[in-house]
C-alpha cells in the first residue's frame, strides 16, 4: 500500500487559505487506502467469527470486487470511496466486535441481524460489478422487501410495504439474488424477478435510482449524490430510505445550484477546490428557520447531512462548514495534533455541550471556513436584509472562533504541530477582527455570544461545595465576601443541556425579517411556537426593551434559584443595559459575566437554607465588591 506523507508547506497552505487543490488530493488518496484498511477489518473480523448466515462467504463478494478492479479500476475507485462505506465499517465492526454470540439476535436498537449486514459488502460487490458490466450472479440482503445497492438505488419487491409500515422491523431480513449480464441486471426476490433498466440512472417500476446533482457555474463544476436511499447515510448506524418526493428532489437540486453559484462568486479557486471532496449530501427534515442542522463524520469523508436551508447562502455556509471538517479529520488521520487520551472537557461556542479538545480543533477549523464565507458573501449579498444578516454572522462567528483559538493557546494536550496549527489559524482570522462593521450588528453579535458562553457556564460547571459554602454564609453573617480567585470550576456535562441560541435566532429575525418579529413583540405566542425554547420575555430581550425583561428574569431568578434561564435572562439584560461603571448594576454585570454559575449556586445555598432568597442583583453585585 502506498505511503502517505503530509508535506508541511501544503498544509501551511490550508491553515491560511480555501484553495490548495494539490494537497486535495493527497487527502483524497491517504482516506481511500484509509478505507481499504477498515475493508480489510471487517474482512478479518468477519472470518474469525462463527457468522451463521444465508449468505455466501465474504471472500466471494470481495473476490467480485477484485474482479471490478481489474476490468474497471474507476468503477472500483469510486464505489469503495463512497462516504458511506466507511460508516457501514464502522457500524458492522462495532457489532461484530461488540455481540456476545455473532449468530444470535441483534442488540437493542440494531435494525438487522448481523449477517444482513455484513451483506452490505455483497450489495456492494453487486453494485460495482453492475456499473463494470461484468456477468455475475451474488446473493445479497433483502431487508422490509428492498434491496440496496449502494452508489446505484433501491430495488423494491413489488407491492412489500416500506419499513416504516412494518410493525415488527427486526423479522423482515431475507435475500434476494442480483444477477448481472452485459446490459442486464434483474434481482430475483424468490416471489418475483425485477429488471433494472439498461441506463440504471433512469427510474422505473420498482426500481429507485439514487439521485445526482451536478452544476457549472463559472467553469467549476460540482458533482453530488442527494443520497435518500443508503442504509449507513446517517452517522448512528444503519436506517431505512427515505425516498424524496419529486418537488423535494426539485427543490434540493435548485438550492446546490444556487448555493454553488454564491461560492464560485466568493471565491472561484476555492470552490474548485470543496469539489475535489464533497461527494453526498444526505438531508434531513427541517429544523427551524436560522437554525440549520448539519453534520459529518472522520468515517464518510466527503459527505455532509444538513436539514433543508432557509436560502442558498445559508447552505452554502454549511458547504464550507462540512468541508472544512472533512479536511481537518483527513489531516488528523496523518498527523496528531493532540496527545492521546487528552479527555479534559472544553468550551466550544457551537455547541451546547462540553468538547473533548479534537472536538474543539474541528470546530474552530470549521468555523474558520464559516467566517470567511461570511465574510466574503457580506459584498455580495442581493439585499439590505441579506447583507444585514450576512454582517451578523460574520460578526458571531469572527469573534467565537478568534476567542476559542486565543483560549487554546498554551493548552498542554496540544502536540508541537497541534500548537503550530493553532497559531496559523489565528494568524488566518487575525485581519478579519480590525475590519468595521456597523454597531448594532456588533452589538447583536455580541449578546448572542454572551447568550451562549453564559449559558454553558450556567449548566457545565459547578464551583467547588466548600467555595459556595463559605460565600453563603458570609451572605447570612452580612460580612464580606468576593468571587473566588483561585481554582476553577468543575466541568461536569448536564444531563439535559438546553439550547443556547435562543435568543440569537431571534436576533436574526430582527435583523432579517422584521416584519415577522414585530408580531412576535405584539403577540409573543407566534415566537413561541416558531423558535425552540423561546418566551415572551426573551422576545422583550431580543427587541431590546431590557427594563421589561428584567422584571421578569429577576422575578424567576427569585422565586426558582435553581432555574438557569433565568441567570442567564438576567445576564443578558444587564449585558444590554450597559451600566455606568460604580454602580451596583455595572458590579453585577461583572460578576455575573464572569461567575453566573457561582452566583446562581450561592442564591440556591442560602435558599436551600431556609433565608429568604436574595436579590439576584444585590447577590451578585456584593459577590464583586
Amino acid at each position: 500500500m502506498k505511503r502517505h506523507l503530509l508535506p508541511i508547506h501544503l498544509l501551511r497552505s490550508v491553515t491560511s487559505e480555501m484553495a490548495a487543490e494539490e494537497f486535495m488530493q493527497i487527502l483524497v488518496d491517504a482516506e481511500y487506502s484509509l478505507r481499504l484498511v477498515a475493508l480489510r477489518a471487517v474482512l478479518d473480523t468477519v472470518r474469525d467469527t462463527a457468522l451463521d448466515t444465508p449468505l455466501a462467504e465474504v471472500d466471494e463478494a470481495w473476490d467480485l470486487l477484485v474482479r471490478v478492479e481489474t476490468a474497471a479500476p474507476e468503477v472500483a475507485r469510486r464505489v469503495l470511496a463512497y462516504p458511506y462505506v466507511g460508516t457501514w465499517a464502522r457500524s458492522v465492526l462495532r457489532r461484530l466486535r461488540g455481540a456476545a454470540t455473532a449468530d444470535g439476535p441483534p442488540p437493542p436498537g440494531a435494525a438487522v441481524p448481523l449477517w444482513a449486514e455484513v451483506g452490505y459488502l455483497h450489495a456492494l460487490a453487486a453494485s460495482a460489478a453492475a456499473q463494470a458490466g461484468l456477468a455475475f450472479g451474488i446473493r445479497v440482503p433483502a431487508v422490509h422487501g428492498a434491496v440496496s445497492l449502494p452508489t446505484l438505488g433501491l430495488v423494491r419487491l413489488p407491492g412489500a410495504a416500506p419499513a416504516t409500515k412494518v410493525a415488527n422491523v427486526l423479522a423482515q431480513a431475507a435475500t434476494a439474488q442480483v444477477t448481472g449480464l452485459p446490459g442486464r441486471v434483474e434481482v430475483d426476490f424468490g416471489e418475483a424477478v425485477v429488471p433494472l433498466p439498461t441506463a440504471l440512472a433512469d427510474e422505473a417500476r420498482s426500481w429507485r435510482p439514487v439521485r445526482h446533482v451536478r452544476v457549472i457555474e463559472g467553469g467549476v463544476a460540482l458533482a453530488v449524490t442527494v443520497e435518500d436511499l443508503d442504509p449507513y447515510r446517517l452517522l448512528a448506524g444503519r436506517t431505512e430510505p427515505q425516498p424524496l418526493g419529486a418537488a423535494e428532489s426539485a427543490h434540493w437540486r435548485e438550492l446546490l445550484a444556487q448555493a454553488w453559484r454564491l461560492l464560485v462568486a466568493v471565491d472561484g479557486e476555492a470552490a474548485r477546490t470543496m469539489a475535489r471532496v464533497l461527494g453526498a449530501i444526505t438531508p434531513l427534515p427541517y429544523a427551524e428557520r436560522f437554525n440549520l442542522r448539519s453534520a459529518s463524520s472522520a468515517d464518510a469523508f466527503g459527505s455532509l447531512l444538513a436539514s433543508a436551508p432557509d436560502d442558498p447562502a445559508q447552505l452554502a455556509a454549511v458547504l464550507v462548514h462540512e468541508f472544512q471538517h472533512s479536511k481537518l479529520g483527513a489531516v488528523m488521520h496523518l498527523a496528531r495534533l493532540h496527545e492521546a487520551g487528552s479527555d479534559r472537557l472544553l468550551y466550544a461556542p457551537w455547541r451546547n455541550d462540553p468538547r473533548p479538545l479534537a472536538g474543539v480543533l474541528q470546530g474552530i477549523y470549521a468555523f474558520a471556513g464559516v467566517t470567511w464565507f461570511w465574510r466574503a458573501h457580506r459584498h455580495r449579498a442581493g439585499t439590505k436584509r441579506e447583507r444585514r444578516l450576512a454582517e451578523f454572522e460574520f460578526a458571531l462567528w469572527r469573534a467565537q472562533t478568534t476567542g476559542t483559538v486565543a483560549s487554546l493557546r498554551g493548552n498542554p494536550d496540544l502536540t508541537p504541530l497541534g500548537k503550530w496549527f493553532v497559531s496559523r489559524i489565528g494568524r488566518w482570522l487575525a485581519p478579519w477582527t480590525a475590519e468595521p462593521l456597523p454597531s448594532p450588528i456588533e452589538w447583536a453579535a455580541g449578546l448572542a455570544a454572551t447568550e451562549h458562553r453564559t449559558g454553558w457556564r450556567l449548566y457545565h460547571l459547578r464551583p467547588a461545595a466548600e467555595v459556595v459554602e463559605r460565600l453563603a454564609a458570609a451572605w447570612h453573617a452580612g460580612t464580606a465576601a468576593s468571587l473566588p480567585a483561585a481554582g476553577p470550576p468543575l466541568v461536569e456535562p448536564a444531563r439535559d443541556p438546553a439550547r443556547l441560541e435562543t435568543r440569537a435566532v431571534l436576533l436574526r429575525y430582527r435583523l432579517a425579517d422584521p416584519a415577522t418579529f414585530a408580531q412576535f413583540v405584539a403577540e409573543p405566542h407566534r415566537a413561541v411556537a416558531a423558535v425552540d425554547g423561546a418566551d415572551a420575555a426573551d422576545v422583550l430581550l431580543a427587541a431590546g426593551r431590557f427594563d421589561e425583561a428584567r422584571r421578569i428574569h429577576t422575578a424567576r431568578a427569585r422565586a426558582a434559584p435553581a432555574q438557569r434561564d433565568a441567570w442567564l435572562g438576567l445576564t443578558l439584560c444587564l449585558y444590554g443595559q450597559d451600566p455606568a461603571p460604580g454602580t451596583v448594576d455595572a458590579a453585577a454585570r461583572t460578576a455575573l459575566l464572569r461567575h453566573a454559575e457561582v452566583v446562581r449556586a450561592v442564591a440556591r445555598r442560602v435558599a436551600d437554607a431556609g433565608r429568604p432568597a436574595p436579590d439576584p442583583v444585590l447577590l451578585a453585585a456584593w459577590l464583586a465588591s
